[in-house]
């Protein structure tokens, strides 16, 4: 994982008082699966899906400088959004 992925990890952890391991952040490669993840490391109900992905791809948007409206559940961090490369 690169820098960028360390800092979104970082975020996403203080944002969310969560730890997500190298193993648990590599494997989630849609948006979708980040949000699904950070659900269950959280224990959030699973209707809060719409703020929490709203929460992520802000940070994704913020942190990448990418556009937000681009951000989508099946946008992948790696091709989409460049996390990895």
């Amino acid at each position: 994982m690169g820098l960028d992925g360390v800092e979104i990890v970082l975020a996403l952890e203080a944002a969310f008082a969560i730890s997500i391991s190298d193993d648990e952040a590599q494997s989630a490669a849609p948006v979708g699966d980040l949000v699904a993840l950070i659900h269950d490391l959280a224990g959030l109900p699973s209707e809060l899906g719409q703020p929490t992905f709203e929460k992520v791809a802000s940070i994704l948007a913020g942190q990448l400088h990418y556009p937000l409206e681009l951000i989508h559940p099946d946008s992948s961090l790696a091709e989409d959004l460049g996390i990895g490369r």
